[in-house]
Formats: structure tokens, sequence, C-alpha cells
């Protein structure tokens, strides 16, 4: 009879696995084919990265920076981009990603955002 080990084992021969780290975490992502594991990881590291995480896979760290728009001429509340409301501010959204052993970063414009300030 085989035990519960050898029962895992041989139903995961055959499958496809990636590793990822969200912040501290360790992610295992298996599936039976390779589009379908891109998908869920392509998913992972959007939604992780949409809420502030950092993301590791193959030694390549990305993460989202966000810096608010100002205007150095101006002085107090004023330097900053308002909403109509006047309750939130402009800021840019940045991809950063470091490949590994690198200390340059790339950086994508990922485009505007409003956030509290």
């Amino acid at each position: 009879m085989k035990t519960n080990k050898q029962k895992l084992a041989e139903a995961l021969k055959g499958s496809v696995k990636r590793s990822l780290q969200i912040d501290d975490t360790l992610h295992q992502i298996i599936g039976t084919n390779q589009a379908e594991v891109d998908s869920i990881v392509a998913k992972t590291i959007k939604t992780a990265l949409g809420k502030g995480r950092t993301v590791i896979e193959n030694g390549k760290h990305s993460w989202i920076e966000e810096n608010a728009l100002f205007d150095k001429t101006k002085s107090g509340s004023e330097v900053y981009t308002w909403n109509n409301d006047g309750n939130k501010v402009k800021v840019q959204r940045w991809l950063i990603v470091r490949e590994s052993g690198q200390s340059q970063v790339s950086r994508t414009h990922l485009g505007f955002a409003w956030r509290n300030p």
C-alpha cells in the first residue's frame, strides 16, 4: 500500500512547477501544463504588485513605486497636484525591476493615480 507521500509524489510527476516569492512568503505554483502555470503566475504577480508587495522570481526583484507630483515653484500644500475635491494627490506609478546580482534598476512608467496624502 502506498503512503500519502508516495501518492503525492506520483501525482506531481509530469506537472509543471514555478516558484516565486512575495515579500517573505514563498509561493509554489503547480499545474498540468505550462500555459496554465504561466497564467496563474502572471495573475499572482499582478495582484501582488497592485497591493504594493515585492515579488522575487528567479532572483529578479519587482515592485511598484508611487511618487507624488509637485511643483517646486509653489509652497505649502500647493506644491502638490490635487484632484477636484481636494482630498487626493496625483502620483506617478513606476514598475521597478532589479535583476539578480545587479545594483542597477530599470524603471517603467505605468501611468498616474490619485492617492490620499
